[in-house]
């Protein structure tokens, strides 16, 4: 892949958009790796900690489209600058809960907040030249996925050392960077400047390469949500150290940052198509292999676990620019763009309502079978990516 230099005059821009991308993702990274042990500190279970991970989820789907029209009729300044004060207020909210039940109720204040941190993903293309979206995208998951490399590796270390309740204050501290550098960051009305009239809401989720990305997409990311939200539980069972438990998600975020540039410069030779397949195929094998390998005699809990978790990462990672420019490139016109991306990630957070449903199976028949459930079903994305979406490549 072609390393790509933005529209002259907008590099500084960028940078300030780029680091509240890396802060904020930080934030969001550094408190889940340690949702799922906090919880367990407060008296839940993994149910529990499932319902935690999906009410974040159920909210930002109820949110996501009224907060991109909002955007586009206010403009993206202030609505997103709105939005990272209510993340940083959330994460704040957290910090201080006491029970599950609180600490579940303040994950819905955070979700208010969280769309914003979605849709910068749809910003970064409008600083670099038209059809360089592959590039644009690499761009903003690498510093997404180092952004929640570094903290959430540091997270686990705050929390042994200091309390869960102290990690979660040190996130909140770091989500309010973006409110400074958001307004700084931000193209003005770049959603209306930038976007012409779409053919409309029906238009775009009737493109068949939007409904098979987003189908395929729903099941690999159940399998992905399914290891970061309860692997954590499932190795602190087996002896895994609890101050680098936040390295599960750390070297997750790590490989997914590292398999970004290398992905794009893949979907760019060997096609989109081929890169979503293979997400499709590896991510739910990580799962498969976490369900049994940690259980075998003799097998090294913490060197496995943190393999597991890099290919965890790669495997998503690897189809990621190629999914994003499926989707840009299928909208069917400029204008459903935002529209298009707004969808996609909506089908990205589905998986996470899922999660109290997968806890409780784990709590009635242990994480071996549960993670096999999941698994067969994620194995079904690669098979609908490879049945269906049709290759698209920027000309």
């Amino acid at each position: 892949m072609t390393i790509e230099v933005p529209i002259k005059g907008r590099l500084p821009k960028l940078v300030a958009l780029l680091a509240a991308v890396f802060c904020a993702n930080g934030a969001i990274g550094a408190q889940a790796a340690i949702l799922t042990p906090f919880v367990s500190k407060l008296g839940g279970t993994a149910s529990t900690a499932g319902l935690a991970y999906g009410i974040y989820s159920a909210v930002l789907i109820i949110w996501l489209s009224p907060f991109t029209k909002m955007a586009d009729r206010f403009g993206t300044r202030i609505i997103y600058t709105v939005a990272s004060i209510t993340l940083a207020a959330g994460s704040f909210l957290c910090a201080a809960a006491k029970t599950p039940r609180q600490l579940v109720l303040y994950r819905c204040v955070q979700a208010i907040g969280g769309p914003y941190i979605l849709m910068l993903g749809s910003e970064i293309p409008k600083f670099f030249p038209p059809k360089r979206t592959s590039f644009a995208m690499a761009m903003f998951s690498v510093v997404l996925g180092l952004g929640a490399f570094v903290f959430s590796t540091a997270a686990g270390y705050i929390a042994a050392a200091a309390g869960y309740e102290m990690a979660f204050i040190v996130a909140g501290t770091l989500a309010t960077i973006p409110i400074v550098m958001l307004p700084v960051g931000l193209l003005q009305a770049a959603s209306q400047a930038d976007n012409s009239e779409g053919k409309g809401f029906l238009a775009v989720v009737t493109t068949r390469n939007i409904v098979v990305v987003c189908a395929s997409v729903l099941v690999v990311l159940l399998c992905y949500m399914s290891i970061l939200s309860f692997s954590p539980l499932q190795l602190l069972e087996l002896g895994f150290p609890e101050q680098q438990i936040g390295l599960i998600f750390g070297t997750a975020s790590i490989g997914y940052a590292l398999i970004q540039l290398p992905a794009g410069a893949l979907s760019d030779k060997y096609g989109r198509k081929r890169l979503v397949v293979i997400k499709g195929l590896l991510v739910p094998l990580v799962l498969l292999l976490l369900a049994y390998l940690p259980y075998v005699p003799g097998v090294p809990v913490v060197p496995v676990a943190i393999a597991l978790a890099l290919f965890t990462g790669m495997g998503l990672g690897i189809g990621t620019p190629s999914m994003y420019a499926v989707v840009v490139e299928s909208a069917p016109s400029r204008g459903d763009v935002s529209m298009a991306m707004s969808i996609l990630f909506t089908f990205l957070m589905a998986p996470g309502l899922a999660m109290p449903y997968i806890g409780k199976l784990a709590d009635l028949y242990g994480f071996t079978h549960a993670f096999t459930i999941v698994s067969a079903l994620g194995f079904t994305g690669a098979l609908i990516a490879a049945l269906f979406l049709k290759e698209t490549l920027e000309k």
